[in-house]
């Protein structure tokens, strides 16, 4: 048995409601349109046999109440669910102000939601399968519906160096191949890096030195590396996003294991010094409740563990919360 406090049961009371309404959109719409006479799936009765079960629990919306274990799955896939599409809401109002109490009052809509994921019971609970169009329809059709909501964008090159993607094209690339790996059941890899020590060769060198020979030596690298399975981009001198699709987390350790040692026998014209990279990264599943800025944010925060552990390593996270006390080095 678990306890809710009022506020708590209140809030998944109106989660609840809004949850049924994107599910109607996301898959049932769908089936509808697709398949005839159609008037269900056992998924689907299931689904919403348990939101049934769990809005009588629930009972009056705001009090204090107790709930069987066996609800919890069910309310761990409500919780995230609309945590991520809450988030997803309100990320572009967030970059139209810097006004911290126009800030505060867009980021509180989440504190609910961030007040679930600190219980025990909720981090250690499985998850209730979300039933996916792939469920149901051939592989074709799904592929036709998310071509009218889902665009790969056209390619845009960073601006100084053109050899690799341009920053503005990180959180469209994620969302695009997101959706796309969810139909299979495939993971996304997203990992931030930088080069350890970069402001040092800028000053033993010069800063047009090592943009004429360090750097584009450096980027022909990463291309090479991400080519024909993902795509790498370049945000600055020394940061840059790898995003690499349909990689489960072993394969995504030895790999960027494979980078970091081979970035270390680059030879550059004119240095002596060799190169090392701090990586971070989040393995992102099709149920994971962060947008895809946010997993830009939490790669970004897991290199700058890697770095402050030492740099010259890799850093990611335990489990699929992304929290600070999940991240973890991953030794060599």
């Amino acid at each position: 048995m678990t306890n809710l406090t009022g506020e708590e049961s209140r809030c998944l009371w109106h989660w609840l409601e809004q949850f049924r309404d994107y599910l109607q959109r996301a898959v049932e719409k769908h089936l509808n349109s697709e398949i005839p006479y159609y008037q269900g799936t056992s998924e689907m009765r299931d689904l919403n046999a348990q939101l049934t079960r769990l809005q009588q629990s629930l009972g009056n919306a705001g009090n204090p109440l107790t709930v069987d274990d066996d609800r919890i799955p069910i309310i761990k896939l409500i919780v995230l669910t609309m945590r991520r599409l809450t988030a997803s809401q309100i990320e572009i109002p967030r970059q139209r102000t810097f006004h911290p109490d126009l800030l505060k009052t867009l980021e509180s809509q989440l504190a609910p939601f961030e007040e679930y994921l600190t219980h025990d019971w909720f981090i250690k609970a499985l998850t209730y399968p979300m039933p996916r169009l792939s469920d149901f329809l051939t592989l074709e059709r799904v592929e036709a519906i998310l071509a009218k909501e889902l665009t790969f964008r056209e390619r845009l090159y960073d601006e100084k160096f053109h050899l690799l993607q341009a920053p503005e094209l990180v959180v469209p690339d994620i969302n695009y191949y997101r959706a796309r790996c969810a139909l299979r059941g495939s993971l996304v890899v997203v990992a931030y890096l930088d080069i350890d020590n970069f402001k040092a060769f800028n000053t033993n060198h010069g800063e047009s030195k090592i943009d004429r020979d360090l750097l584009p030596v450096f980027m022909k690298y990463l291309e090479g590396f991400v080519f024909a399975r993902g795509h790498a981009y370049r945000y600055g001198g020394d940061e840059y996003m790898l995003l690499l699709p349909n990689m489960e987390q072993r394969h995504a350790t030895e790999e960027l294991h494979r980078l970091r040692l081979e970035v270390k026998t680059l030879a550059y014209q004119g240095i002596k010094e060799k190169t090392h990279v701090s990586i971070g990264f989040c393995i992102v599943d099709a149920d994971c409740f962060l947008t895809d800025r946010e997993l830009e944010q939490r790669a970004e925060r897991a290199k700058n563990h890697a770095k402050a552990n030492g740099r010259d390593r890799i850093a990611t996270y335990n489990g699929t919360l992304f929290r600070k006390e999940d991240l973890v080095s991953i030794p060599d």
